[in-house]
C-alpha cells in the first residue's frame, strides 16, 4: 500500500517535482516504505533529497555541506530562479544541522553508525545514504584497507634486488629527472591494490604492460591476467592500444620476447567479466564464487561507478591484484560515485610517507623530491601514483594550456581564448570560435563540412557484398578522423540538437539521402550493453546500403540493396573484423555525428 501524505505536503511535493528539485522516483521511494508513515514531513523531504542526490552522481546527502551552502544540493543549471527560493526557504525553516539528531529517533527506517540491520537509509555522522550505497562504500573501503594490510606481507616476501634489476631492464632511465612510469611500476609491483593515474599521452598503457612483464618474470607458475574497461568502446580502445604497445616493446626489449606471448590479447567490459545473470539478479562471480584471476587491470577507471566497483571487488579472490588505470580529471561515471577521483584526490601532491618513499627509492634508485613527501600521510595516497609527463603534447602547447586551465577551473585563461577567437594568424594548436546559442547549429554544420568531406566522398562508392568488409573498414577509419563533442545531451549546443542539425544540413545539401530514421552513411552509437548481439555501450556502427552479388548470400537476391549496420570488433589476427547487423536487431542507439564528451 502506497503512503498518502497531507494535502499541503502533497502540494509541496508537486511544486518540488515541477521545479526538478525532486524526481518522481524520489517521492515514490518514500511512498513505498510503510516505516515512513509516522515521520515528520520535513524529515521525509530530507530523505527524498538524499535519493535525489544520486541523479547528480553523489552517494549521499551531506548535511554539513547542505548547512554551509544549500545550493550545493542542486545542479548548476538549477541554482537560480524558483528552485533557489524553494530550497533556501526550506533549509532556513528546517536547518540541516538539526536533521541528523532528529533522524536518529526513527531507527526502524534509518540505521546509524552504531545500529546494524536492513533499514533502507543509513546515517553516518552527518551523511545520509540509501542502504545500498552505504553498503557499497563500506565494501570498497574494507577492500582497500585489507589490501593495504596485505601489502606489508607481500613486500616482506619480495626480493628487492630482483625487482630493481628487472626495473632497470624495463626502464632505461638516464639523468636526474624522476621516471614516473618506473615509480608507478615499482609501486604496483609491490601492492595488491594500486592506482596509476595520468592525463592523455602520459604512458599509462605502456606502464601497465611493463608492469605485467615484471609480474610474469617474477611468477613461477604463470599468471591469469584479465583486462577490462567500463564500456565496450573503452575495452576496444584498450585492446588496440595494447597491440600497438606490444609491438613496440617487442622491438625495444628483445630479451623479454619469451614473456610477450603470455600478455593478454583482448580486453572486455567489467560487466562481461563479472557475467550478469540472465534474470538480472546479480552477477555470476561474487564473494562466494570469485573470479579465476591473479591480476585484474581496469582501464578508464574514471567511468567506474560505486556499485560496479563494489561488485568487482566482491568478486576478487584474496590474493588477486587489482590495478586501476585512468585520468582522475576525466568526467566521472554517469551513475553515482566518482571512485577514481575520490581515490586520487591528493595525487597531484603525492603525499607519500617516508616509509613509502624509502621503499620506492630501494626499487628504482630514484629519490622522490621532498615536495611529494608528507609529514601526515594518508594511507590511501600510498597506493596511488600519478604520471606527470605527457609524450603527446607539451605543457606549454595550446592544448596543454587549455587542458590545465579546464582542470584547474582557471578563469584567467578566458582572455587568451577570446584573443584566439577569430584570429587565424595565431600559431597554436587550439582554434577557437565563439558562438551564440542561436547560431551554434548552423555554424557548426558549416565548420564540419570540410572535415566530413572525405567521409562523404567514400559514401559515393557503391557498397557491394563482395567488398563490403573492406569498404566498411575504410569508412570507419575515415569517420574517426574528426569528432564533434558536446558537453551536454540537450539544449541548443547539446548532442540531440547537433545531430538533428547536421543530418538536416547534410540532407539539404544532398550529401545524404535520408528517408526515415535509417539511411546510407548514418553513424550510430550503442547506448546500452546488449549481450545477445555482443554490442556494448559506446560501440560505433555505420549504416550502409549493401548491393548483393551473384556469389554472396548477404542480401538474398542479386542486384537488390539492403541497409546493414557495420560494427568493428577487435581481432587478434586482422586487427579488426566487421560484424553486420540488420537495423531491427540492434539495441537502443542514436546518431553519432555528435557525441557527448563522456562517450
Amino acid at each position: 500500500m502506497l503512503l498518502r501524505f497531507s494535502a499541503e505536503f502533497e502540494l509541496q511535493l508537486s511544486l518540488w517535482q515541477q521545479a526538478k528539485l525532486l524526481r518522481p522516483l524520489d517521492v515514490a521511494l518514500l511512498r513505498a516504505l510503510p516505516q515512513a508513515a509516522n515521520l515528520p514531513e520535513p524529515l521525509l523531504l530530507y530523505l527524498m533529497l538524499a535519493s535525489s542526490q544520486l541523479a547528480q552522481g553523489h552517494l549521499c546527502l551531506d548535511l554539513n555541506q547542505a548547512a554551509a551552502n544549500p545550493l550545493q544540493l542542486l545542479p548548476l543549471a538549477l541554482r537560480e530562479g524558483r528552485q533557489r527560493q524553494l530550497l533556501l526557504k526550506f533549509c532556513a525553516e528546517h536547518p540541516p544541522t538539526q536533521v541528523a539528531a532528529a533522524l536518529t529517533q526513527y531507527p526502524i527506517l534509518i540505521a546509524t553508525d552504531m545500529c546494524a540491520g536492513k533499514q533502507p537509509f543509513v546515517l553516518k555522522g552527518q551523511r545520509l545514504y540509501l542502504r545500498r550505497y552505504a553498503d557499497d562504500e563500506a565494501v570498497i573501503a574494507d577492500f582497500i584497507a585489507s589490501r593495504r594490510e596485505a601489502d606489508k606481507t607481500l613486500r616482506s616476501q619480495l626480493n628487492p634486488d630482483n625487482l630493481r634489476q628487472m626495473l632497470q631492464t624495463l626502464f632505461k632511465t638516464a639523468g636526474s629527472d624522476i621516471d614516473w612510469q618506473q615509480q608507478a611500476c615499482a609501486l604496483a609491483a609491490s601492492s595488491y591494490f594500486a592506482v596509476i593515474t595520468g592525463g592523455p599521452g602520459t604512458g599509462k598503457t605502456t606502464t601497465v604492460l611493463k608492469l605485467l612483464l615484471l609480474l610474469l618474470q617474477q611468477a613461477t607458475l604463470g599468471l591469469h591476467i584479465v583486462l577490462a574497461a567500463p564500456t565496450g568502446k573503452a575495452a576496444a580502445r584498450l585492446t588496440e592500444s595494447l597491440a600497438q604497445s606490444r609491438t613496440k616493446l617487442a622491438a625495444d626489449l628483445p630479451q623479454l620476447a619469451n614473456l610477450l606471448p603470455q600478455l593478454p590479447q583482448r580486453a572486455q567490459t567489467v560487466h562481461r567479466l563479472l557475467a550478469p545473470k540472465p534474470d538480472g539478479s546479480g552477477f555470476r562471480y561474487h564473494a562466494g564464487q570469485p573470479l579465476p584471476a591473479d591480476v585484474v587491470i581496469v582501464d578508464e577507471a574514471s567511468m567506474l561507478d560505486v556499485s560496479l566497483f563494489a561488485a568487482l571487488v566482491r568478486a576478487l579472490p584474496p590474493q588477486c591484484r587489482l590495478i586501476l588505470l585512468g585520468d582522475k580529471d576525466q568526467l566521472a561515471s554517469v551513475e553515482a560515485g566518482a571512485v577514481l577521483a575520490e581515490i586520487c584526490r591528493h595525487a597531484e601532491a603525492g603525499g607519500y610517507s617516508a616509509e613509502s618513499a624509502q621503499w620506492l627509492a630501494l626499487l628504482t634508485g630514484q629519490t622522490l623530491p621532498p615536495a611529494f613527501i608528507s609529514q601526515q600521510p594518508d594511507p590511501l595516497d600510498q597506493q596511488v601514483m600519478m604520471l606527470r609527463h605527457s609524450h603527446r603534447f607539451g605543457a606549454d602547447s595550446g592544448i596543454g594550456r587549455l587542458a590545465r586551465a579546464v582542470n584547474e577551473s582557471d578563469p584567467q585563461t578566458l582572455p587568451w581564448l577570446q584573443q584566439l577567437a577569430g584570429n587565424e594568424t595565431q600559431q597554436t594548436d587550439v582554434a577557437v570560435q565563439l558562438l551564440s546559442a542561436q547560431q551554434s547549429g548552423v555554424a557548426v554544420c558549416a565548420q564540419l563540412r570540410p572535415w566530413l568531406k572525405p567521409y562523404l566522398a567514400l559514401l559515393q562508392t557503391p557498397v557491394n557484398a563482395a567488398e563490403a568488409d573492406q569498404q566498411a573498414l575504410r569508412l570507419h577509419q575515415q569517420f574517426t578522423q574528426v569528432q564533434l563533442l558536446c558537453a551536454v545531451r540537450q539544449g541548443p549546443a547539446g548532442v540531440e540538437t547537433m545531430n538533428q542539425a547536421l543530418e538536416q544540413y547534410l540532407a539539404q545539401q544532398h550529401l545524404i539521402q535520408r528517408q526515415g530514421g535509417w539511411y546510407h552513411g548514418r553513424p550510430v552509437i550503442v547506448l546500452q550493453n546488449d549481450y545477445s548481439t555482443g554490442l556494448m555501450n559506446g560501440d560505433i556502427g555505420i549504416c550502409l546500403s549493401v548491393q548483393s552479388t551473384a556469389d554472396t548470400g548477404l542480401v538474398g537476391q542479386t542486384g537488390l540493396t539492403e541497409l546493414r549496420v557495420a560494427f568493428l570488433q577487435p581481432d587478434e589476427q586482422q586487427g579488426y573484423k566487421v560484424r553486420w547487423f540488420l537495423p531491427g536487431r540492434l539495441p537502443p542507439l542514436e546518431s553519432a555525428f555528435a557525441l557527448t564528451v563522456h562517450k
